[in-house]
């Protein structure tokens, strides 16, 4: 059994920062999960870091990333998932879809996964 550590930074645009960034303000943490964010030098922009300590095999966890189109069936409000380059064997970029319920909006999200 191998202790995996995933650290998952999201935010909606990439782009190099132009100014110093700021410090992660932890907004949720236990054992075994730590989110925090901070306010991206993009305007209008929140950068979420998600870190989860889970039991896996190696292989077991590099199959969990890599089915993205399954990302639907375990991440709540999300409708859709998809690949949208492959950079490398270790490397691509997808898009996640989440629905929301009313006042709320519905989000797009595109991350850039490099494992």
């Amino acid at each position: 059994m191998i202790v995996t550590v995933i650290i998952c930074q999201a935010c909606v645009v990439q782009a190099a920062p132009l100014v110093a960034e700021l410090p992660w303000k932890k907004w949720k943490q236990s054992k075994k999960l730590s989110v925090s964010s901070r306010i991206s030098t993009i305007d209008k922009l929140t950068e979420i870091k998600a870190t989860a300590l889970v039991n896996s095999s190696l292989s077991g966890f590099l199959l969990f990333l890599q089915d993205v189109n399954k990302t639907p069936t375990w991440l709540t409000y999300a409708s859709s998932s998809k690949v949208v380059k492959h950079l490398s064997a270790t490397e691509h970029i997808f898009t996640v879809d989440f629905s929301a319920v009313w006042p709320l909006k519905s989000r797009h999200l595109q991350l850039h996964s490099h494992y």
